[in-house]
């Protein structure tokens, strides 16, 4: 059902098939909102990203199409660690200087505001650099950054070419005459809710929602035009009433659709702002 035809139904819904009342612009500007709203009441549109994490620097910006987290988790395929929560009070208590902070692996993550933070602080890594001489576990992030680091296991100097960096955990390779072993990432992989589509023009069929469920979008776009989403008050009764009964029918239908096909589905994380209210 594409948006022209999502129209159309909204028209049906609000009894208004003249065109008399809703104009084409309000139309419109219903169904991106209606669309939005289902996805946040449903929590549907889930999706991976992925932040590089970078060496020496705690906070990195959220991806703009990031609106809920559910999981955290730091480096790639098997050797992924799940980080936990951190309370950015519980960090200003616990910690006499956490903001300058000691360096290591993370293992703890915080938001702020669009930002998102890990501690203890990312170590920062130097770039592999061809014809140097590197000393036993010297360590070092390739020059085209994979997102890996790596160790040196035999020391000497490096080639006048970099290597072919090994993407497993623990993977070795030689270089000139040093070595090197992956030891690790800098890469965080967020399972998250994510923004959905604009419903651009007439054409535009939101594909980030089963087709059966396309009329919901419809129906609440109904209900923001007829009176929003307070209309369970009981100044509203009749036609409008039974949409919103079947709008909040569909919701709960398609978010446990949602909790069904997502195995780690738990109770997710709003990044909040603390700028305003911190010291």
């Amino acid at each position: 059902m594409n948006r022209g035809t999502m129209a159309t139904a909204v028209r049906h819904h609000l009894n208004d098939l003249g065109t008399t009342y809703v104009t084409g612009t309000i139309l419109a500007n219903a169904l991106d909102r209606a669309n939005r709203k289902l996805n946040t009441d449903t929590e549907y549109n889930r999706a991976d990203a992925t932040l590089s994490i970078k060496g020496g620097t705690r906070e990195v910006s959220l991806p703009t199409t990031v609106l809920e987290v559910y999981r955290v988790r730091l480096g790639t395929g098997s050797q992924r660690v799940r980080l936990t929560p951190a309370s950015m009070s519980g960090m200003d208590r616990d910690n006499a200087d956490w903001e300058a902070g000691t360096y290591g692996t993370p293992t703890k993550y915080y938001f702020d505001g669009n930002l998102m933070g890990f501690d203890p602080l990312p170590r920062a890594r130097a770039a592999w650099a061809s014809s140097t001489l590197y000393a036993l576990n010297d360590i070092v992030r390739p020059g085209t950054d994979n997102g890996l680091f790596y160790k040196c296991t035999t020391a000497g100097t490096s080639g006048a070419t970099h290597p072919t960096w090994p993407t497993t955990l623990s993977g070795t390779v030689s270089d000139g005459n040093a070595a090197w072993k992956q030891i690790g990432s800098s890469r965080v992989y967020l399972r998250s809710l994510v923004n959905v589509p604009s419903l651009t023009n007439a054409t535009t069929t939101p594909s980030w929602l089963p087709n059966r469920y396309h009329d919901t979008i419809a129906r609440g776009a109904a209900l923001d035009i007829a009176g929003g989403f307070d209309i369970d008050k009981a100044s509203n009764q009749g036609r409008i009433m039974t949409l919103y009964k079947h709008y909040q029918q569909d919701v709960g239908e398609i978010r446990a659709l949602a909790a069904h096909r997502s195995r780690e589905y738990m109770p997710r994380i709003t990044p909040t702002g603390y700028k305003t209210y911190r010291r």
